[in-house]
């Protein structure tokens, strides 16, 4: 987080600048800027009030290994003239990363707790979560540096996370032991990483997904059937709502005010209004739910199912739109924003299947690596990464191209890849190493 203030009467105008400044520290000393070719592409993102204060990130996208020193400026224009005040940054690859030759990207490794399961991010205080399961605790990592800033004890068995990035709280579904621990929700400051309170809701809480509108958090319990609502400010539960059978994931349509449930085993969707809590309506699938996701840039929801299928519905009235046999049962799934392209990871195959959203036909199936188990689409959009748990290494593919242009070498069976939306940044759970990779990306394509 960056505060450059301008103490003064209020402005009628603010500029924001970023830039760099005149020589890059380099391993033997600073070379003038001149001198390198394209090293960088920096931005700046947040707002400034009437006073002059800005508060928000700056991230530098790397083309080349080493710092950059930037100058952030935020100059108002009042009757009385224009005033200026400026602050110097250094900004280096997170972890001291390492090049990955021919690739506009670094790589490292931080060491967490016992096999990390699950990521969250909360870009506005530039803070990584890692849920490690076997320890019952969670991580609190710097995502520009991967500096370890805390850890936190939380329960038996944590293995999900979500983030509310306006009340900078986070919650860290805890499956226990049917037999002796009960699960439950634990709350955390996203400031400090501090546990704030335990919540017990159903059994193996599965699945979190959280609406900002309501300020409320929707907690899928597996072997429950039902879905349990807590308030996202103090962590109280307020109502648990039945569902079908085996729920196992959920997503919040913002659009609608809608939470759309997965039940894994009712081969059915349930529809729950966000603000009544209550279930509104049952849309029969045929087939049983095994993944979900929500194409917000197109109104679009998604659903794989075990007949080994993707089906897509209008968002809010859930008008049939396409359907695609994949001859596998999907397990994720990943959309651009921008483009007609969704890349779905396939149970048990080294390949990724490419389906074009207009026709609903497989168009490509990409080789990844073996076992990709989840996907990710950088901030830029250019790139996708996928785990791959079995070879222990992280593919990378270029969207526009649609070609894989590296196996980047992680930990042990890499579990979860998670996207920074703020920062070129991805992030790798590596299970079996105990450590999680940071992936710094640059917007060049290969």
């Amino acid at each position: 987080m960056v505060t450059v203030e301008l103490r003064s009467a209020p402005y009628a105008s603010i500029t924001i600048t970023l830039s760099v400044d005149g020589d890059v520290p380099s391993g033997r000393g600073k070379r003038p800027l001149h001198r390198v070719q394209r090293p960088y592409q920096a931005s700046a993102q947040g707002s400034a009030d009437s006073f002059g204060r800005f508060n928000g990130s700056v991230a530098m996208t790397y083309q080349a290994p080493g710092a950059f020193q930037v100058t952030l400026s935020v100059s108002a224009q009042s009757p009385r003239g224009r005033v200026t005040r400026t602050a110097h940054l250094i900004l280096r690859p997170p972890c001291n990363g390492q090049a990955v030759p021919g690739l506009p990207l670094t790589q490292c490794s931080i060491a967490v707790g016992r096999s990390p399961l699950d990521l969250a991010v909360d870009p506005w205080l530039g803070h990584l979560f890692v849920a490690n399961n076997l320890d019952g605790t969670t991580s609190m990592l710097d995502t520009l540096t991967g500096a370890l800033l805390h850890v936190a004890t939380v329960g038996q068995s944590p293995w999900r996370l979500a983030v509310d990035t306006r009340t900078h709280r986070v919650f860290v579904a805890i499956q226990g032991d049917s037999r002796h621990v009960p699960g439950g929700i634990a709350m955390l400051d996203a400031r400090s990483g501090a546990l704030m309170r335990r919540t017990a809701v159903g059994q193996d809480p599965i699945a979190l997904a959280i609406d900002e509108a309501t300020n409320r958090v929707f907690v899928a319990n597996l072997f429950s059937n039902s879905v349990s609502v807590i308030d996202g400010t103090t962590g109280r539960p307020l109502r648990t709502i039945g569902v079908g059978t085996l729920p196992n994931s959920l997503v919040v349509d913002h659009r609608f005010g809608l939470v759309y449930v997965a039940n894994s085993r009712g081969k059915s969707l349930s529809v729950i209004d966000a603000r009544r809590a209550m279930v509104v309506r049952t849309v029969a699938l045929g087939a049983n739910p095994v993944c979900m996701a929500l194409d917000e840039a197109n109104g679009r929801l998604l659903v794989g199912t075990a007949a080994g299928e993707i089906r897509a519905f209008r968002g809010g009235s859930f008008r049939p739109l396409g359907r695609v046999r994949l001859g596998a049962m999907p397990i994720d799934l990943a959309a651009p924003s921008r483009g007609n392209r969704l890349f779905v990871a396939l149970l048990d195959s080294p390949r990724i299947a490419v389906v074009d959203t207009r026709t609903w036909h497989v168009i490509g199936r990409i080789e990844v690596g073996h076992n990709p188990l989840r996907l990710a689409i950088d901030a830029s959009g250019s790139y996708l990464f996928s785990s791959n748990y079995i070879d222990n290494t992280v593919g990378v593919v270029n969207i526009r191209s649609g070609v894989r242009i590296a196996a980047l070498h992680a930990g042990q069976t890499p579990w979860t890849v998670l996207m920074d939306p703020s920062r070129p940044r991805v992030f790798v759970a590596n299970r079996g190493s105990n450590s999680i990779s940071i992936i710094a990306t640059a917007n060049a394509r290969r």
